[in-house]
């Protein structure tokens, strides 16, 4: 219930205004939840194999001396 109740509280944080200083904790929590949901969302890509688990990158050619 209290996670229930964590969760409910991060999402009404989305809707109030960024400037109201009581309402700061509510903002970590509600960074915390976006980057579970992030990892989630991830984590589902990959037990899909819609997405691997390395980055890809393009490097620059590497500058001779």
């Amino acid at each position: 219930m209290v996670q229930v109740a964590f969760y409910a509280l991060s999402a009404l944080a989305l809707k109030v205004p960024a400037g109201i200083k009581p309402l700061k904790p509510l903002r970590l929590a509600t960074m915390f939840s976006s980057m579970n949901l992030a990892l989630l969302i991830g984590f589902c890509r990959w037990v899909r194999g819609a997405q691997g688990g390395t980055w890809n990158t393009r490097r620059a050619a590497p500058v001779e001396a």
